[in-house]
């Protein structure tokens, strides 16, 4: 899982400091060796996927226009892409809060996320075919203008759905910066200023129920809330209990939130899945209200 303290997209074209060599844009170097890598006719072909370690290595040329997927890396690029906007994913993006003198306080990002039945390298090529327009041209929204070209439009998905996407790309080459939807229609709420972690499930024939753990961790990768789940298969009973943690991993509190029914899924696979990446807005209240109690913030 990866945790990092980021500058958003919209952060890095507000900032006039941007330029080559800050932040893991593309250089002028790397630009002219991607430039030459697509011009492969292979790689506008829809079922041709180009795999390399290099962050260079152009993957896909989408085949209406000619926009260049290139690897990239956490900064740009598809890597950039996939890892901030695709759902599901567990990688934790923390950035930091101006705060006109000093350091800002670290909060977790939220950035927007592309729909559960979008496929990367074959919906993102045609998403970004159908932004790219002069008619989606957005000069007004482009603070990097010396940079970057940036594009606006609809683009239909999942079965005639239509949504917003923001293009950028870098100036008069195609070469996708990064893509991503305008809104969040597809994100989980955003309740506590601590990310899930990797659910782990335990089971032990000494105990008569089995044991989901959902940690929550601060931007230091420190855990600081557990969610407990003890489930009891033989009666289709589950208790859910909350554990603080402070900043040396005891726990100072212990709290069951309570009993409930609950419907056994298919495979315990499936179970860990959904603690995962389903919804926990009611579970992460109480820890919202509990961490403002001990912490008093």
């Amino acid at each position: 899982m990866a945790t990092r303290v980021v500058r958003s997209t919209d952060s890095m074209l507000n900032d006039a400091r941007f330029d080559d060599g800050k932040d893991g844009l593309l250089s002028p170097e790397e630009i002219a060796v991607v430039l030459r890598s697509a011009k492969d006719p292979m790689l506008r072909h829809p079922y041709v996927l180009n795999i390399g370690n290099a962050r260079t290595t152009v993957q896909r040329v989408t085949p209406k226009h000619g926009l260049i997927l290139v690897k990239g890396d956490e900064h740009t690029g598809m890597h950039h892409v996939t890892s901030r906007h695709t759902y599901p994913t567990r990688d934790a993006f923390w950035r930091e809060e101006s705060s006109g003198s000093g350091p800002g306080r670290i909060v977790l990002d939220d950035p927007s996320r592309f729909g559960p039945r979008t496929i990367p390298f074959f919906d993102y090529p045609q998403i970004a075919d159908a932004v790219f327009s002069e008619s989606n041209r957005a000069d007004n929204k482009n603070k990097r203008p010396d940079r970057f070209e940036l594009f606006e439009g609809e683009a239909e998905v999942n079965a005639g759905r239509r949504e917003t996407f923001r293009l950028i790309l870098y100036k008069g080459c195609r070469i996708i910066h990064t893509l991503f939807p305008v809104k969040k229609t597809h994100n989980l709420k955003k309740v506590v200023n601590y990310h899930k972690g990797e659910v782990r499930g335990e089971i032990d024939e000494a105990v008569p129920y089995y044991l989901i753990v959902v940690p929550y961790l601060d931007h230091l990768e420190r855990v600081r809330y557990r969610v407990c789940v003890r489930k009891y298969y033989d009666k289709s009973k589950e208790e859910i209990y909350i554990e603080a943690l402070d900043e040396r991993g005891r726990i100072i509190v212990m709290h069951r939130l309570g009993e409930r029914d609950f419907i056994k899924q298919s495979t315990w696979d499936d179970e860990l899945y959904g603690w995962q990446y389903g919804s926990l807005e009611n579970v992460e209240r109480f820890i919202r209200d509990l961490d403002k109690s001990l912490w008093k913030r």
